[in-house]
């Protein structure tokens, strides 16, 4: 019997053929992203990239079954992409195939990949546990048409979520649960819970370690104002004298001074049934030992500081929180000084010293406070919001996951054989036995599986159900943000007060126009300075319409001219050459509809430019100029289906 011959009898032959050559994106190489590998691979998919940015931890060795312990500090998709390489040599030398394999590894961050890098690909396999870097991949993959299926797991619970762009519902309309927030006063003056007091304390390694600005500040960081007195200057030389002064007034400020000040605060703490904080003073026989022990010698003493090894799990006593508070100094500024105040030095659960600072912070702030002293551990789940993974889980998810792709394939190479329209919504074959499948930890019914029909996409949904606008451009550095806005945004798309977001920023705001400076600066600044990359996605909104917002994917041609397209415009002030398509329109029905319209079968733009002089003008626009609206394409819409 052959290596796949389950497979074959499962999926059948023709689908099997496409198998090897068939290419997949499989984002994350984490608990779910080894088991998809594995799976893939023992299924004979052979044309497999996988991406992810973490290197390897001991912490992983336990439910991500791919690695090793040779293996830590190495990346993760390197190994997980060499692992699946290993698994299907050894099922094609039992198979005698020589198929060629293809499992490569790209070590990056997804959100640096455009529409360009997702259109390689037939299926996205989303294995992440990030809620940002799953929401740009689901609009990626809408504006590129590609199928994505995502999928998470949370202890004993799971969900894989088969997403046909534009047809069923997607990431984002069906929101994962809000985070939950703080207040800051609360965080920075009257913390009452330990998580109060571990969110102040991610800020302060932040403020005192991360990126810092202008100053030695950061605007978004809520302790801002501390800036001053616990950074440690980066002019200044490394020395042991230098970081003890340094952690000593670091400590007084933060664990005394600050806290004396709340006390005198009465209002703070008129008629509330809490003990007033109580402030700790720097204590160096405490944190060095000294006297620290009446019945140790001085040799016993060094000796147990230096080499106390305290379980993570335990609550320690508040001196052993004053000592680590140190020591995480100590090993930040002596092994780390070369990155302290750039972007390397985030916040990381996985990373101890960070975690050692951060708990120890927190623990003190607990103490002056009041409140409960925490584990390390307790401290990095709350930090890291970590829930515990479950190995089985993770490989159920993943095989589910690779069900549904298969699932995926047998409806696409149907749709080709009956020659049916892909976009046919109301064809209850186009969603196939395509189906979105919660894994319980208790049975519902007498099932741990328990799969739903797709739903089609909501129209409240804000990635699905929007418009994309592509703008093709020659340069980034031919255009600045503001001949962007007024050529393309104002003149051709109708806008009258854009807001821009870009990278979750907003760059241009309507309401501060009013202020010379910014059009000036700003303004002024071209999208290479703006950090464009060639396919990436622009959010338009504009609140004087009605809270009209539309999706702008910025795309490159360098060999772009007025030449060579009827359809491409030249920018007024520069005479840059520009075109814009209008597409991605949500339902089979208005795809026929705009087909129909005369002169045009796929060309949006052209159709767009055909009706705009029978819609009514836009305020603040001029009439002689082209307009290429989409809510009067929208409105054209409308009036022929009625």
């Amino acid at each position: 019997m052959g290596e796949f011959d389950n497979v074959k009898s499962i999926v059948g032959n023709d689908i099997f053929s496409l198998i090897p050559t068939y290419p997949i994106l499989v984002v994350g190489g984490g608990g779910i992203g080894c088991e998809v590998i594995k799976c893939l691979a023992l299924c004979g998919f052979l044309n497999i990239t996988i991406i992810d940015l973490d290197t390897i931890d001991v912490s992983n060795l336990n439910r991500q079954f791919l690695f090793r312990r040779k293996h830590v500090g190495k990346s993760k998709s390197i190994v997980v992409a060499n692992e699946g390489n290993e698994i299907s040599k050894n099922c094609r030398y039992k198979s005698n195939d020589e198929t060629k394999i293809n499992i490569i590894g790209l070590v990056g961050n997804i959100k640096d990949y455009n529409a360009d890098f997702f259109n390689q690909f037939k299926v996205v396999l989303n294995a992440l546990d990030n809620v940002d870097a799953r929401r740009y991949v689901n609009r990626l993959c809408l504006s590129s048409g590609v199928k994505l299926i995502d999928a998470g797991s949370t202890g004993y619970n799971g969900q894989v979520h088969p997403i046909i762009p534009r047809e069923t519902t997607c990431y984002e309309c069906r929101p994962p649960p809000v985070p939950k927030s703080y207040a800051v006063c609360t965080i920075r003056s009257t913390p009452e819970k330990p998580e109060h007091c571990i969110t102040w304390s991610k800020y302060l390694f932040e403020l005192a370690f991360g990126l810092r600005g202008k100053n030695g500040t950061n605007s978004e960081n809520l302790l801002n104002d501390m800036a001053a007195h616990i950074q440690f200057p980066l002019d200044e030389e490394i020395s042991e004298i230098k970081i003890r002064k340094y952690t000593e007034k670091m400590f007084n400020y933060l664990f005394h001074d600050e806290i004396v000040k709340s006390c005198e605060n009465k209002q703070l703490w008129e008629g509330k049934k809490r003990e007033l904080p109580k402030p700790l003073h720097w204590n160096a026989e405490m944190i060095f030992g000294e006297r620290w022990k009446e019945n140790l010698n001085e040799k016993t003493q060094c000796k147990f500081v230096d080499n106390i090894v305290i379980p993570s799990q335990r609550v320690l006593s508040i001196f052993e929180y004053a000592k680590m508070f140190y020591h995480s100094i100590e090993k930040l500024l002596s092994e780390k000084y070369d990155e302290i105040g750039t972007s390397s030095m985030e916040f990381d659960k996985d990373n101890e010293v960070c975690m050692e600072f951060v708990t120890a912070s927190c623990n003190l702030r607990c103490y002056n406070f009041n409140i409960p002293l925490q584990s390390y551990w307790t401290c990095q789940s709350i930090a890291g919001s970590i829930i515990p993974a479950i190995a089985s889980t993770n490989a159920i998810v993943a095989g589910v996951q690779v069900l549904q792709l298969l699932i995926l394939m047998s409806r696409d190479l149907t749709i080709k054989k009956e020659n049916l329209m892909e976009n046919n919504i109301g064809n209850k074959l186009n969603y196939g036995k395509s189906r979105f499948v919660w894994i319980k930890n208790s049975p519902m019914g007498r099932y741990l599986l328990c799969p739903e029909e797709l739903e089609q996409s909501s129209s409240r949904c804000l990635a699905c159900s929007q418009q994309l606008v592509t703008v093709t451009i020659r340069s980034f550095s031919r255009w600045t943000l503001q001949q962007f806005v007024k050529d393309i945004l104002s003149r051709h798309l109708g806008l009258i007060d854009p807001f821009i977001e870009f990278d979750q920023k907003c760059i241009w705001d309507p309401d501060e126009m009013e202020q010379g400076k910014f059009l000036q600066t700003s303004g002024q600044k071209t999208l290479q300075e703006w950090k464009f990359m060639n396919g990436k996605i622009l959010t338009v909104t504009d609140y004087s319409q009605g809270e009209f917002q539309c999706d702008v994917l910025v795309q490159i041609d360098e060999l772009l001219s007025d030449t060579s397209n009827t359809k491409v415009f030249l920018n007024n002030t520069t005479d840059e050459p520009y075109k814009i398509v209008i597409g991605s329109l949500k339902s089979a029905d208005q795809n026929k509809l705009l087909n129909d319209i005369e002169g045009s079968e796929n060309d949006i733009d052209e159709i767009a430019i055909n009706t705009i002089n029978q819609s009514h003008k836009r305020q603040k626009i001029d009439k002689n100029d082209d307009e290429l609206s989409i809510r009067q394409v929208r409105q054209k819409i409308d009036q022929n289906s009625t």
